[in-house]
This record gives C-alpha cells, structure tokens and sequence, in this order.
C-alpha cells in the first residue's frame, strides 16, 4: 500500500466506524425509549447482584424483586448489567417491566436503563465521523 493512500484508509475508516457506531447507538437508544412508552413501572428491591463473566472482565445485573400491576410476584434479573455493582441487596428501586412478560426488566433510570452507555457510544461514533470528516476535507485540499 503506498505510504499516500493510508491517511485516505484510515479517514474512511474512522468514518465508517464512526457511523456505525453512531446508527447502532440510535437504534439501541430508539428501542429504550419505544420499551419506557410501553413498559409498566414498579416498586421493587434488589435481592442479589448477578456477576456474569466475558471474555473482557465481567457484568454485573441486579435481581430484583417486585410485584406487578395484578399483584404477580416477580423476580428477575435486569436486562442491563455494569462493570462494578451499582446496586445492593436490600437496596429499593424502581422498576420497569415488560406487562407480556415480566421476567423480561431494566431499572428505571438514566444510565441504569442503558441510555447512558448508548447515549456515549453516540457521542463516540459523532466524534469518530466528525474526526475523519475533517481529515478528509484536509486530504481533498
């Protein structure tokens, strides 16, 4: 490869993962919002704090417990796990569960409900295709 072409591939790189990261994050944030319009809303308590292990370091869900809008107890583990414990047995907190299955849970929440880590990989994605925009325009100079 010529030592010219590399800062071409490495713009359009940066660009194209810049965007897909930026559209995946839009995605994931478009289906959080579509799940809080929808979901049920309940007070529940943390019973445990689930450690699931990847190939990167580990996870950690809270199980809670809660009852729903018909008085079915329920405890279940959040769909959206962190890389420390951000909640503890005992802990109170807010619910939010899908009515046609409620197994199926987040905590209420900004960055517990995942919008905070999809809304980071937005601004992320932004920035890498603003990064190799810019670059770009400098190359075409």
């Amino acid at each position: 490869m010529s030592v010219s072409l590399v800062p071409w591939v490495v713009s359009l790189g940066l660009l194209l993962v810049g965007v897909l990261t930026a559209t995946w994050a839009v995605r994931e944030l478009g289906q959080i919002l579509r799940d809080l319009r929808r979901f049920h809303r309940a007070e529940g308590e943390v019973v445990d704090v689930r450690q699931d292990w990847y190939g990167d370091g580990s996870s950690y869900h809270p199980v809670v417990r809660f009852r729903t809008s018909n008085g079915t107890s329920v405890q279940a583990p959040s769909r959206h796990g962190d890389r420390s414990p951000g909640a503890h047995p005992g802990q109170r907190v807010t619910v939010c569960y899908n009515p046609a299955n409620p197994q199926d849970v987040f905590l209420a929440g900004w960055w517990r409900s995942g919008m905070g880590a999809w809304t980071l990989c937005f601004v992320a994605g932004t920035a890498f295709a603003a990064f190799a925009t810019y670059g770009l325009t400098v190359l075409l100079r």
